[in-house]
């Protein structure tokens, strides 16, 4: 997963830069938590898998870095 700009209303990615472009999130078809390997510090995740005119994605917001994180699906 590489990590990308997202922006987000209300707790949820409505738009994602991939490549140097901009796309609106165009429905979002799945949302869970997880927590990852907390024996070496990592914390909860949240993961979205969306849908965008250029495919489906699952974006991964972790909130201990900040960051958003995506990973296209095929």
């Amino acid at each position: 997963m590489r990590t990308l700009p997202v922006t987000v209303r209300d707790g949820r990615p409505t738009k994602m830069t991939w490549n140097r472009r901009t796309f609106s999130v165009d429905k979002i078809v799945d949302h869970w938590r997880e927590s990852g390997r907390w024996w070496e510090g990592e914390g909860l995740c949240e993961f979205f898998l969306v849908h965008t005119i250029r495919g489906m994605f699952v974006l991964r917001f972790d909130p201990k870095k900040d960051r958003w994180y995506a990973k296209p699906v095929r």
